[in-house]
């Protein structure tokens, strides 16, 4: 099975070639990191000492975000250990580089070719290799499981439509599946589709989902009526807080929250820009608008009525976002009406803040997904939705407290699978 498998990638990449080489002097996605792809690393084999290594590998952004925390407790719970972190995008990789930058070492993961996995597990030589969500690559785990390392698939998903993708694959998949030591998945049903393709029952375990342990640790350090001072919020007025906005949404934004403020002169806007770089664009924007508006740069610690007779406070500074979500009553998350792959919901939905976002969100489909279905947010197609959806929770503040009690309810169902992974990864180590 193996060596057809084998010989089936390699027939694969050699007539996708012209392709690969193509995108290879075009993209830099296809360019980066290519030597360790192959299990070629610029940095001489370390020597095993009694320290623990551990190698945790996350795809991309949604999944480092959860990895780098899942990482930063074993970090903390298991001192003396080493971290091997790894990914596959080069987006994940960037994030690996800002989350966790006291890791042992951050590289890209291996191309599931016999020799580069060889060579890359040779290189970092690790104690047990945890993978996040469902990343199932038959010959790391064939040959780490003939190496002896124990393989965990932490936070593991597997929705229907990749669960019929891969039963598809019967007994193979079923085969595969056996060099995994232990599936710690998220929900009831992703637990029930790994068994139904063929995982032993004694090997899975039902933790939740770490993603939420991250919020909330962060939404921890946050105290609502200081950051509402801090940042001159207007307590009479109805605050919506665009979040995370990205080249092409403000366009859409600003002339719509202009609309919404004729009609509802009670309201004030958050908007902040995902990259700074942006901010005098968006000021443009908003004066091209006719909007009265505030920098967050502009504002006098010592003027307590700063904001009074402005519509947007523009928040044109780094790292504070994460506070503001406190303090507004309804939320639109950036980067979901332009094709980026949206933003991460659980950052508004721990302070219980509704969400409504837009129809890209690829980087975040399993939030999106639990959002959604507990009725904590809304997605929408377009502006057209984006605006009746606004209008209809402002409107209707009874609905308002509604999605923002389910959005506490996640949290209560969906809270300490982080400590349950660490428990778990101890035990198969120590």
């Amino acid at each position: 099975m193996y060596l057809i498998y084998e010989i089936f990638i390699w027939i694969f990449f050699t007539v996708s070639s012209p392709f690969f080489i193509y995108k290879f002097f075009t993209t830099e996605k296809y360019r980066a990191g290519l030597k360790e792809r192959l299990g070629l690393y610029n940095w001489k084999k370390i020597q095993k000492t009694e320290k623990k290594r551990i190698w945790i590998h996350a795809v991309s952004v949604g999944e480092t975000m959860a990895a780098s925390f899942l990482a930063s407790q074993l970090h903390k719970k298991i001192p003396d250990c080493e971290i091997f972190f790894s990914t596959t995008t080069v987006t994940g990789q960037k994030t690996a580089q800002n989350r966790v930058k006291w890791a042992h070492k951050i590289f890209y993961f291996p191309l599931d070719f016999s020799f580069a996995v060889k060579r890359a597990i040779k290189q970092v030589n690790p104690d047990i290799c945890i993978l996040i969500e469902t990343e199932i690559w038959p010959n790391f785990l064939r040959i780490c499981k003939k190496e002896g390392i124990p393989i965990i698939i932490a936070n593991g998903r597997l929705s229907e439509k990749s669960f019929k993708g891969y039963k598809r694959l019967g007994p193979i998949i079923k085969r595969i599946l056996q060099d995994i030591t232990l599936f710690s998945m998220q929900t009831n049903a992703d637990a029930e589709r790994i068994k139904r393709l063929g995982a032993a029952e004694d090997r899975i375990r039902v933790v939740g989902n770490i993603k939420f342990d991250q919020a909330l640790a962060s939404s921890k350090t946050v105290k609502k009526e200081e950051i509402r001072k801090k940042f001159n919020i207007p307590t009479d007025k109805f605050i919506l807080l665009f979040a995370s906005t990205h080249s092409g949404e403000e366009k859409i934004l600003i002339p719509l929250f202009k609309k919404l403020k004729e009609e509802k002169e009670n309201l004030f806007l958050i908007i902040a820009p995902r990259h700074p770089e942006r901010f005098d664009e968006v000021a443009s924007i908003i004066e091209k608008e006719g909007m009265s508006y505030l920098r967050r740069t502009n504002i006098e610690n010592s003027n307590s009525n700063a904001a009074k007779g402005y519509d947007i406070l523009l928040l044109d500074s780094v790292g504070e976002l994460y506070m503001l979500f406190s303090v507004c009553d309804l939320v639109f998350m950036g980067g979901s009406l332009v094709p980026v792959g949206g933003h991460n919901l659980l950052e508004a939905a721990v302070f219980g803040k509704p969400t409504v976002f837009g129809p890209h969100m690829h980087n975040f489909r399993d939030i999106a997904s639990i959002i959604i279905s507990n009725k904590a947010g809304y997605q929408v197609s377009n502006e057209k939705e984006l605006i009746q959806i606004m209008k209809h929770f402002i409107d209707n503040p009874t609905e308002l407290s509604e999605a923002s009690n389910n959005c506490k309810l996640i949290f209560d169902e969906n809270s300490g699978a982080t400590d349950k992974n660490v428990e778990i990864i101890k035990g198969l180590i120590l």
